[in-house]
C-alpha cells in the first residue's frame, strides 16, 4: 500500500500474487453452482440500511429509480432503489476453492530479501535462487481464509486499488469516469485503446489501470478453465465488494461517492444488460 505508486510495473507484482502465491489454492478449485441473485439479495438484506444512511450523508436520494450523475452528465440506475435490491434467482457455474478472504493492499508486503538475509544469515530461503521477480512479495493476514468463489479475492483487490490507493484529492472526476467506462465494458480490458495508443489517463490512473488489467487477466484465465463460467459471476462479486466500500469507516466521502458511481455503472453495464436485474428504463 505504502509503495504502490512507486512500483514501476505493479501488474507484474499482481500477476506474481495470483500465478505463484495463490496458484496452489486456485489451481485446485472446483466448479459449483452459485445463485448470484441470492448472493446479492443476501448482501442487501444485511447492509441496505447502512448504505442508505451513508448515501443520505452524501445528499443522494436513494428512493429514486435513477440518479442523475453530474460528473457523467447522464442518469444511471440507482443500486439502492427497491426495484434494484431484490434480485431474481440466477444460477451460474462458478470457480469455488480456497481464497485469502481479505486480499487488500495493506495485506500485500514488498520485501527486500537481501536485507533480511543480511540481518538474519541463518534464515532459510525457500524458492529458486535465480528466480527473477518484480520484488519479493508476500501476503499476510490469513484470518479470513475460507472456501468461496475465487472471484471474491479478485474483486477485493480491484476495489482496494480503486477506493483505497487512489489520491482522490488530485484526480478529476472525468478521469475516474473514463477509467470506469473502460474497465466495466468487458471482463478483460486492455491497457491501451485500439492496441495503439495508451488510454488517456494521468499517471496514477494509468498505474491503476495496469493493475486492474492484471487482475482481470487472472479472471479471464479462471473462466477459460471451464466454458460454463460466465464473466457475470466476476461482476456480481465486484458489485458487492464495491458497495461494501460505501460503508467502510476508513473511506472519505469522495471515495464513497466514487464507489457508489462505480456500482451504478456495474449495474447498468453488466447486471441489467444481462437481465439479471432491474427494469430497462430508469
Amino acid at each position: 500500500e505504502e509503495h504502490y505508486l512507486g512500483i514501476k510495473n505493479p501488474e507484474k507484482t499482481i500477476d506474481y500474487i495470483f500465478s505463484h502465491l495463490l496458484n496452489p489454492w486456485y489451481s485446485r478449485c472446483d466448479f459449483k453452482t452459485e445463485d448470484l441473485g441470492s448472493f446479492i439479495t443476501t448482501f442487501f438484506n444485511d447492509s441496505v440500511n447502512a448504505i442508505r444512511e451513508e448515501l443520505r450523508k452524501l445528499s443522494i436520494d436513494w428512493t429514486k429509480l435513477g440518479i442523475y450523475i453530474t460528473e457523467l452528465c447522464r442518469t444511471l440506475p440507482n443500486p439502492l432503489h427497491k426495484d434494484h435490491i431484490n434480485f431474481p434467482s440466477y444460477n451460474a457455474i462458478v470457480p469455488f476453492g480456497i481464497i485469502h478472504g481479505d486480499l487488500k493492499a495493506q495485506n500485500i508486503l514488498l520485501i527486500d530479501r537481501s536485507i533480511i538475509i543480511e540481518s538474519y544469515p541463518d534464515i532459510e530461503v525457500i524458492g529458486p535462487e535465480n528466480s527473477r521477480r518484480p520484488r519479493d512479495v508476500c501476503l499476510i493476514d490469513y484470518a479470513n481464509i475460507k472456501q468461496a468463489n475465487l472471484f471474491s479475492d479478485l474483486a477485493d483487490l480491484e476495489t482496494s486499488i480503486k477506493f483505497q490507493l487512489l489520491g482522490m484529492e488530485t484526480i478529476k472526476w472525468e478521469e475516474l469516469i473514463n477509467l470506469e467506462e473502460h474497465i466495466l465494458n468487458t471482463l478483460a480490458p486492455q491497457a491501451t485503446t485500439k492496441g495503439v495508443r495508451p488510454i488517456q489517463l494521468p499517471r496514477e490512473l494509468q498505474i491503476a489501470l495496469s493493475s486492474i488489467v492484471a487482475i482481470r487477466e487472472t479472471a479471464k484465465k479462471i473462466c477459460e478453465k471451464d466454458q460454463r463460467i460466465e464473466p457475470l459471476s466476476f461482476f456480481v462479486h465486484l458489485y458487492v465488494h464495491t458497495l461494501k466500500n460505501i460503508i467502510h469507516k476508513d473511506k472519505t466521502p469522495a471515495q464513497k461517492l466514487y464507489a457508489y458511481i462505480s456500482a451504478a455503472l456495474i449495474l447498468e453495464k453488466q447486471l441489467a444488460k444481462r437481465r439479471i436485474n432491474g427494469p430497462d428504463s430508469y
